[in-house]
């Protein structure tokens, strides 16, 4: 299991510190999709926590896997929009 366990906790963007979490969308339709969100391990010594969103999209006939990488100054940035949406409508 020690290999597979390796496979499980790297990623091209880095090794995964933490599995956080994930958002399935219950009307994806044909196939499913869902958003993880992942911890990644600090690339140097600076302790810049990195996240890392993965958007898996899984059909029958296919599976698409994209991450993307947000440090955290970038995380806040898109929790304040995500918050001043919610909290104003429009």
């Amino acid at each position: 299991m020690g290999l597979i366990d390796w496979f499980r906790r790297t990623s091209f963007e880095g090794r995964i510190k933490a599995e956080l979490g994930s958002v399935h969308d219950p009307r994806s339709g044909f196939g499913s999709r869902r958003l993880e969100i992942q911890e990644l391990e600090p690339e140097d010594e600076s302790r810049d926590r990195r996240f890392r969103f993965n958007l898996i999209i899984k059909t029958p006939v296919s599976y698409q896997a994209l991450p993307l990488v947000l440090g955290e100054h970038q995380l806040r940035e898109l929790a304040g929009i995500i918050d001043k949406a919610l909290t104003h409508r429009t």
